[in-house]
């Protein structure tokens, strides 16, 4: 994923990256509603069809597809309190 981050405008440098264990903590973040969005748009298959789509996401991934990122907002104020 850092791979791919560095070929991303994210304001610096990518030095780590997480996955959110619970919806919970990302709600408040930068984008986090336009990222939910967009991944519930596409349901995932059930049954035989599951492990090709987990595959096919898997390699999107890898390319730097299917990810968001939530957290730097280039429109916001950057100075403190602001």
């Amino acid at each position: 994923m850092l791979q791919s981050a560095r070929t991303l405008d994210l304001g610096a440098a990518p030095v780590a990256a997480r996955v959110c264990p619970a919806v919970k903590i990302a709600r408040d973040a930068p984008f986090f509603y336009e990222a939910l969005f967009d991944m519930a748009r596409t349901a995932s298959p059930y049954g035989k069809k599951y492990g090709k789509w987990r595959k096919d996401k898997g390699a999107l991934m890898e390319q730097g597809k299917e990810i968001w990122y939530l957290g730097f907002d280039p429109t916001a104020d950057a100075t403190p309190g602001g």
